[in-house]
């Protein structure tokens, strides 16, 4: 997954409903996190997978002290965390789980 970086925002260049993601720059030094496949994955185990591998991966990143899901695709990050290890975290899990999210993406749209 390549990854290009804008300022205080991090995107990932495949920019698809599956792998993309985008991680900004908060006011006040947190992150968000913007990701597209979380619009779409409504249905257990794989909505909880998501979900999980996504505050595990993120929470383990240098400098998180917390992540809070803000709403269906969004979670906000506390922290001085490097958003540059952010987005990695994030690419992991989209990269392992990607072949069952591009499955479930196609079958409910």
């Amino acid at each position: 997954m390549a990854i290009k970086h804008l300022d205080d925002t991090w995107i990932s260049e495949d920019g698809d409903d599956v792998l993309g993601v985008q991680v900004s720059t908060e006011d006040d030094g947190g992150l968000s996190i913007y990701l597209n496949v979380a619009e779409f994955v409504r249905e257990d185990p794989l909505e909880a997978r998501l979900r999980t591998s996504i505050v595990t991966a993120v929470s383990a990143v240098p400098g998180v002290e917390s992540v809070t899901q803000e709403d269906r695709e969004t979670w906000l990050v506390a922290g001085p965390a490097s958003g540059d290890a952010v987005i990695l975290a994030l690419a992991t899990v989209l990269v392992e789980l990607e072949d069952e999210l591009t499955a479930y993406v196609a079958e409910h749209s």
